[in-house]
């Protein structure tokens, strides 16, 4: 039996304290809750644009110099 009781019991105590700290911490607020959600992967794209960004630059810098 590979999804016994215990399992499902263990599986809904974390979704219900998941949907309660979410709801104590945003309330009837569903659009701040979704905007909040997205927002990490916002910066993790924003920090990898910039990455390239610099990458690209130092390249072009080390080409036109002559370096490489």
């Amino acid at each position: 039996m590979a999804y016994d009781y215990d399992d499902q019991l263990i599986e809904a105590a974390a979704v219900r304290r998941e949907r309660l700290t979410t709801a104590f911490l945003y309330g009837p607020d569903s659009l701040r809750r979704q905007w909040s959600a997205h927002l990490g992967g916002a910066l993790a794209g924003v920090l990898l644009s910039g990455l390239a960004c610099a990458g690209c630059v130092g390249v072009a810098y080390l080409t036109g110099s002559g370096i490489l």
